[in-house]
């Protein structure tokens, strides 16, 4: 194996764009499969969009049975709303990924990678007061300003073990899997808490709680190829 040393890698970036065609978004995030009666879509006719950020790369694999890369990004996406700066959905002001591996002999791979990044933009869930018959909830689930609430950081690590075998004509490999290996509760979505009891009490809101993505997950599967 060739020995490979890249030298620090930095890049710097700006891009602009103007008459973007207007769209619908729902403003909950949630999966819709008829997102046309939900009443959290919205319509939105931006004027400009703008990303730029600075990304520094580093590697390191001098062909022995260790090597690694990790990249840092700062960046910024956003789109200009009414006359207003808006984070786009997609903004993450800081994203970090670090890979491992280490190959003992070369019927075993071993890789580690962690990934961070900072909190995703969101549109706050609030509920508002409304004339409703009596008996029923006398809120409507409404929402804040737009993208102007950011969820907590997403950090996790993922294991993958391979073995490497000669199967016939071919090659084959068994692997195992571990997502979120050390369990991280990332949150994808926040809702606001409410505690109703029934007509003539009053609504309590009480906080938040939050709707997280996978928790620690293993797998195994299998690959052969000619």
């Amino acid at each position: 194996m060739r020995a490979l040393r890249t030298p620090p890698c930095v890049e710097a970036y700006q891009k602009k764009l103007e008459n973007i065609r207007p769209r619908y978004e729902n403003l909950s995030k949630d999966v819709l499969f008829f997102p046309e009666l939900e009443e959290t879509i919205v319509f939105f006719e931006p004027e400009s969009d703008e990303s730029r950020g600075l990304e520094l790369y580093l590697r390191r694999d001098t062909g022995g049975k260790f090597s690694w890369w990790t990249t840092y990004a700062l960046a910024r996406v956003q789109e200009r709303i009414a006359g207003v700066d808006v984070p786009k959905n997609q903004d993450q002001r800081h994203t970090v990924y670090v890979d491992l591996n280490y190959r003992p002999t070369r019927k075993w791979h071993i890789s580690l990678a962690w990934q961070y990044h900072s909190g995703w933009p969101y549109s706050e869930r609030i509920f508002v007061p409304a004339d409703k018959p009596p008996g029923e909830f006398p809120f409507e689930e409404s929402f804040g300003p737009r993208n102007a609430a950011r969820l907590p950081v997403y950090h996790r690590m993922d294991l993958r073990v391979n073995r490497h075998f000669k199967l016939g004509d071919g090659r084959g490999s068994i692997f195992i899997d571990i997502f979120n290996l050390y369990d991280r509760g990332n949150v994808q979505a926040r809702f606001p808490r409410a505690r109703w009891q029934g007509p003539g009490f009053p609504v309590e809101f009480d906080g938040t709680f939050d709707e997280e993505w996978l928790p620690l997950l293993p797998s195994i599967g299998a690959r052969w190829e000619l």
